[in-house]
């Protein structure tokens, strides 16, 4: 997913707003603990010591990979990010396997997907979660919840969906991008209003976060006997 902008579109100012990043959060209870994947990154860097994975050469990606057929070893990364990238694949739950596959027992996953969002091609858009349908997701594959919630919350759907409807009315692709322009320079000062509602409102956030852990296997009884008898 293209996450940096490029041309004329750095200049448009943008309609949504994390009043409280979560990934910043994540990352320091990762600590120092390596390496980091950011599936889809779209050319940007969470981290100095997170590694870019895209099947784009766009800056700061440093592994050109399917993010549902990961190139890396079993049991061997200590967290993966995956944001705004879900949504884009066919196949969810082959890349929640392969995020399974390569996290170590204990590393951590932290998904982003969209809600209340318009349709987004890049290259195609298949897919939308409540928070309930993430958290069953992710539980689905093995992961046990740290946290979840809202990551961008009811302004941003609001600002996003006001733009898609009236994008909706042109064909044409400069009228739209003419519409796109004007109402996002009238009204991204709104997006500040989501600092003001509750953080856990569930009813039209434009998308909603998970942060879970592999679990580690189950530990051997080191004093019991083999065959679970006295003996």
């Amino acid at each position: 997913m293209p996450w940096v902008k490029r041309g004329i579109k750095r200049l448009i100012p943008r309609v949504i707003w994390q009043p409280h990043p979560p990934i910043a959060q994540t990352l320091a209870e990762i600590g120092a603990a390596r390496p980091l994947l950011d599936l889809g990154a779209g050319g940007r860097q969470i981290s100095p010591h997170t590694w870019g994975v895209d099947l784009q050469p766009v800056s700061a990606t440093a592994v050109m990979a399917d993010i549902e057929s990961l190139p890396f070893a079993s049991a061997t990364v200590a967290g993966v990010f995956c944001t705004g990238a879900l949504e884009h694949t066919a196949e969810p739950d082959r890349v929640l396997d392969e995020i399974l596959r390569v996290l170590r027992p204990g590393g951590v996953a932290h998904l982003e997907v969209p809600f209340m969002q318009p349709y987004h091609a890049d290259p195609v858009d298949f897919w939308r979660w409540t928070l309930p349908g993430l958290r069953k997701l992710a539980s689905r594959h093995g992961l046990e919840e740290i946290r979840s919630g809202t990551h961008l919350g009811p302004t941003a759907a609001m600002n996003e969906l006001v733009i898609a409807y009236w994008r909706s009315w042109f064909r044409n692709r400069y009228m739209r991008a003419v519409v796109d322009i004007v109402l996002s320079c009238l009204i991204w000062p709104l997006r500040y209003l989501d600092a003001l509602l509750p953080r856990d409102s569930e009813l039209m956030p434009s998308g909603v976060f998970f942060v879970g852990r592999k679990p580690s296997p189950p530990r051997a009884d080191a004093g019991g006997c083999p065959g679970g008898g006295d003996g």
